[in-house]
């Protein structure tokens, strides 16, 4: 063998190690791609999921937290009423005459009532 097919040999093996490699690398390449694409892919799916776990949670709690500030708010009406009730009762024994008397009675029937339900609601149980 002469020197020219030797080094031709070597330039053909050479060319075709450097078109071998090449393709080794676009095939490395496009499988690192798809890769990370399918990792961006589950950090998006994760991220959209993170989100919309906190919303829900996010909208329950404060459900709750109305729900909880809706029964104040009746418990604090309720007691407002009740004030205003025993305000306007008071006012209505003290405009009588004999507005203590009246209400002593008032209150001492109203009391024997009360018990008279209560008894009968007793023996009913």
């Amino acid at each position: 063998m002469d020197e020219k097919t030797v080094v031709l040999k070597q330039s053909s093996a050479v060319m075709i190690q450097k078109h071998y490699r090449r393709y080794l690398g676009k095939k490395a390449f496009c499988l690192w791609k798809t890769e990370r694409e399918s990792i961006h892919a589950w950090n998006t799916l994760c991220h959209a999921s993170s989100i919309a776990i906190s919303r829900y949670w996010r909208g329950y709690v404060a459900r709750v937290l109305a729900q909880k500030l809706r029964a104040e708010m009746v418990e604090y009406l309720l007691n407002m009423r009740k004030i205003e009730v025993d305000q306007d009762e008071d006012e209505y024994w003290n405009s009588l005459k004999f507005g203590k008397y009246r209400r002593q009675r008032y209150t001492r029937k109203k009391t024997r009532d009360q018990s008279k339900i209560h008894n009968n609601v007793v023996k009913m149980i």
